[in-house]
């Protein structure tokens, strides 16, 4: 019987501190919607622990919060519990969210091809899509997912956030999942697919720098590049394998990808792979450190740590229910004493409904706000627009837009606290080639009529994708076949140009400069890839020719021997007339233009009539080739 009383008292001992070592801590809070009359809407982030495990899976009904409104001398003058209604539409959402993560951090993009090309594979890869975040969640990550769908220039975001600041975090699954919803293919199978240049502009997005990052790229075709398969001035890229290998590097990025076998690959019915080599050199499977994941887009394939949960926090919203609080408007010694209650723990925290701790009256103000470039110059009127926003866990509610005027924000009726700031070039323009943007962001506060900090920087947006364009193109400018010490030297003045504007950060003049150049370096790159194929075909028929040419006049020399000179001349004739067939023989072999070296050899000239050739020529969209409007010969210039 001892025994057995020892033993209860064991299993007793270990009940309670089982049942009642669970604890509740307060980690932040703030007055996210202020008011004049004093009744705002509050929140705060708790965590719950079982000793030192957290406890996940609480829901609405498990916490309760209770005001208290009481005057200076303490004494009590109303108290409510917050009721559900009061805890709906809080903080852009429905005022309860949990974070239960894990130590697994990932912030993934998924880079999604919508020509119409996919649209057999979309509705799967939407449903994969989903299986993926649901498998996040449930494996505890602690993750951030966007989607970007491309085609040509164009990238879009298909829920409610935007190309730039496109990421979900595990507080917005509802979101996430009606975004991947929205995905919807367009356009024809036809258009330019610029897998690589949705990659450079996704480098450049906000990554958490304690997180691993991945892109995973889902299309059924080569990715456009400086070498095609399309070239023509509106929708020619000027990415390059080269640039995409810089920016993952530098950046730390991964990169997956899902793509069919060459074979099957879409958009492809006018290729050939000898007339243009560097499109497919340029595919993905030529990219350092790109891993491929097959075809179809299978999400089990990404791989993603899964581990125990450990930070379990939960963030609660409510608009405050004492409506007795208006009867002491403006009046000093009040407050609200907010209980936040979950089994038998119990945080607290205060606050006056009109005054700092300080005693500084409250209310919403008018500020002037300086906005400078890079070099400290102010803005002209108009040239960017500010958005305030508040932050709780990974949720941003907009809180206010504001535009410039003499270089100057003009926030009005700004409530006081924290927020997190956004500079947008004015109207909000998206990446394009032919836009100038500028950008910003970080932290801002509004204390005691004051600004913290009392000006921000526009920075000129974009500048990290555009420079590593141009500086992927000079390093495969520099290691075409054709190039010479001129190239190369060319290159490299580049470069220390573009290093030299951009030490302290890139103005609108340099980006717009910059620019310039990378499409008139991307087209002469382009020319030179297709160049190169070619004049190791000129080399290879003209060794050719001079092999059958010593092969021919040696039979010719035997046949000559003992024969006057009307009869040389008369195999001389022969002879020249077998040069021309076997000319005309090659030529049909390879009906587009031969491009000479122009750096290597500038003697060889492709003319008709002994003219320049650049009236023989049509500039092909097709092809990404030069094509002849009518025969050229080829000849040796003098």
């Amino acid at each position: 019987m001892k025994r057995i009383g020892f033993l209860f008292l064991l299993f007793s001992l270990f009940l309670i501190t089982t049942v009642y070592s669970k604890t509740l801590e307060l980690k932040s809070w703030q007055i996210w919607d202020f008011s004049y009359n004093g009744i705002h809407g509050v929140c705060c982030a708790v965590s719950v622990k079982d000793g030192e495990i957290p406890v996940t899976g609480l829901s609405f009904e498990d916490f309760t919060i209770t005001e208290t409104l009481v005057d200076g001398y303490g004494e009590v003058l109303s108290k409510a519990k917050i009721a559900p209604e009061q805890r709906e539409d809080q903080f852009d959402g429905i005022g309860f969210w949990e974070r239960s993560v894990s130590s697994s951090k990932i912030d993934l993009v998924f880079l999604i091809d919508k020509t119409g090309s996919m649209a057999d594979q979309i509705e799967s890869v939407k449903s994969e899509l989903k299986k993926f975040v649901n498998r996040l969640e449930a494996d505890g990550c602690d993750f951030r997912v966007a989607v970007l769908l491309f085609e040509a220039a164009l990238l879009e975001e298909p829920g409610r956030k935007s190309p730039d600041y496109p990421f979900y975090g595990a507080m917005e699954m509802d979101e996430l999942l009606l975004a991947i919803e929205e995905i919807e293919t367009a356009g024809e199978w036809h258009i330019n697919t610029w897998s690589y240049d949705a990659i450079l502009f996704s480098s450049q997005l906000e990554f958490r720098e304690d997180s691993r990052a991945v892109l995973v790229v889902i299309t059924d075709t080569l990715p456009e590049t400086v070498h095609g398969p399309f070239w023509y001035f509106s929708g020619g890229s000027v990415a390059t394998k080269r640039a995409v290998e810089i920016a993952l590097e530098e950046r730390g990025i991964e990169l997956e990808y899902f793509q069919p076998e060459e074979s099957e690959l879409a958009h492809m019915e006018n290729y050939n792979r000898l007339i243009n080599p560097a499109l497919s050199e340029s595919n993905f499977d030529h990219l350092v450190g790109a891993v491929s994941l097959g075809w179809p887009f299978k999400q089990d394939l990404i791989k993603v740590d899964a581990l125990p949960v450990s930070e379990s926090i939960y963030y609660l919203s409510w608009n405050s229910g004492l409506d007795e609080i208006t009867d002491y408007y403006r009046k000093e010694g009040f407050k609200v004493e907010v209980d936040v209650k979950c089994g038998d723990e119990h945080v607290s925290l205060s606050y006056s409904p009109f005054f700092d701790e300080e005693g500084y009256l409250q209310s919403s103000e008018d500020y002037h706000l300086p906005v400078l470039d890079e070099e400290g110059n102010q803005l002209p009127d108009k040239a960017v627009e500010m958005g305030l926003l508040r932050e709780l866990g990974d949720l941003k509610a907009f809180s206010g837009n504001y535009a410039t005027k003499d270089g100057v924000l003009q926030l009005r009726s700004v409530d006081p606290g924290d927020y997190l700031y956004r500079l947008y070039a004015y109207g909000r323009s998206s990446y394009s080639y032919s836009t100038l943007r500028l950008k910003g962001t970080g932290k801002i506060s509004f204390v005691q009529g004051e600004v913290i900090p009392d000006f921000v920087v526009a920075r000129t947006g974009d500048a990290f994708l555009e420079s590593v364009k141009i500086r992927g193109l000079m390093d495969e400018f520099v290691s075409n076949k054709i190039a010479v010490n001129e190239s190369k030297e060319f290159a490299e003045k580049s470069l220390k140009w573009i290093d030299a504007v951009a030490s302290d950060g890139l103005n609108l003049r340099e980006m717009e400069a910059l620019k310039r150049v990378y499409v008139s370096v991307g087209a002469f790159l382009n020319g030179m890839a297709y160049a190169a194929i070619e004049s190791e075909r000129v080399e290879s028929d003209l060794l050719q020719m001079v092999r059958d040419t010593r092969s021919m006049t040696r039979k010719a020399g035997y046949r000559l021997q003992g024969m006057g000179s009307r009869e040389e001349n008369r195999q001389s004739i022969q002879v020249s007339m077998q040069l021309r067939k076997l000319s005309r023989h090659d030529f049909l072999q390879v009906p587009l233009i031969v491009i000479p070296n122009l750096f290597r050899d500038p003697g060889l000239i492709l003319s008709e009539d002994g003219g320049p050739l650049t009236d023989n020529v049509a500039f092909s969209s097709d092809q990404r080739v030069f094509v002849l409007k009518r025969a050229a010969a080829l000849r040796r210039g003098c």
